[in-house]
């Protein structure tokens, strides 16, 4: 038996891009609002914090032990 490859041709397969699907472009914008909110909650938390220090401070409240 002898083996004839002269009609065999070897073809590239088409290259496979996977396509930029909305899902992929969906997780991308959730993650940077999520990190934006996530920065912005802990600005607006720390600003509180700051404001209502300085006026518990500057409202006379005093930590420590009261002097005798």
């Amino acid at each position: 038996m002898h083996d004839d490859f002269s009609d065999l041709r070897a073809e590239r397969d088409h290259q496979h891009r996977p396509a930029r699907n909305e899902s992929r472009r969906s997780l991308t914008l959730q993650i940077a609002l999520g990190i934006w909110l996530g920065g912005m909650a802990l600005t607006l938390t720390w600003a509180l914090l700051w404001f209502g220090f300085g006026a518990a401070l500057s409202s006379g409240l005093t930590f420590g032990v009261p002097a005798s």
